[in-house]
């Protein structure tokens, strides 16, 4: 999901418990500068078309992150593909919510399993 971290291969991260630690690092320098900047480069971006393109592509590649960790929660049960889609909305918007109290300095979670669980009450039982 990410290539690399500060140079070094990352670490697999799957499943809801992946997301949650790929969130909570964003909460952590030298994670929070660079979401604080990524932010502040959103805010811009309605004004310079490349600036936009580049952070259209962020967004979609992090919707699609948390989409396909809501289909594989789903996977193997009957779930329509706009339900799925809805519950990817959902839980990114919440996700964001998240990131957006650590830009600020008052984290709403704490850890990774917090986090987690938290993600899995959104999505409910497959």
């Amino acid at each position: 999901m990410l290539e690399e971290i500060e140079g070094r291969p990352s670490p697999t991260y799957s499943g809801t418990r992946g997301l949650a630690e790929l969130v909570m690092l964003s909460g952590t320098e030298p994670y929070r500068t660079r979401s604080r900047a990524r932010f502040e480069l959103i805010l811009h971006a309605s004004q310079d078309p490349d600036l936009n393109a580049t952070m259209t592509a962020y967004g979609i590649r992090f919707y699609e992150l948390a989409r396909d960790v809501v289909a594989r929660w789903y996977d193997g049960h009957d779930l329509l593909a706009t339900a799925i889609e809805e519950r990817a909305v959902t839980v990114l918007t919440f996700i964001s919510g998240v990131i957006v109290s650590f830009v600020q300095g008052y984290p709403v979670v704490s850890d990774a399993d917090q986090l987690d669980a938290m993600i899995r009450r959104i999505l409910g039982d497959p």
